[in-house]
């Protein structure tokens, strides 16, 4: 979990002009991230559902959130981007 909110709080600091809005909480089914930029964020309906090249040195850190939270929500609006990441509660 903790590696997936990382990619994604990296992903709204650089996209985000350097400054997001975090929040995590559960419900005793599931732990939720969520994480808020200002920025417009990659509106390419794939983002994140193709292994990126290996000859890149960015661009994997949707894959790689979607490859570890069970549900990833992407939201855009006027006022930004907001991705919300799920992952079961672990007992």
């Amino acid at each position: 979990m903790d590696v997936a909110a990382n990619e994604i709080v990296t992903n709204a600091l650089q996209h985000g002009g350097g400054h997001c809005r975090v929040r995590a909480w559960g419900d005793g089914r599931v732990v939720i991230v969520r994480v808020d930029n200002p920025g417009t964020g990659d509106s390419t309906a794939t983002a994140g559902f193709r292994s990126p090249r290996r000859a890149d040195r960015s661009g994997a850190g949707m894959w790689l959130a979607r490859q570890l939270a069970d549900v990833v929500h992407v939201g855009q609006d006027p006022s930004g981007t907001g991705v919300e990441l799920r992952f079961p509660f672990a007992n």
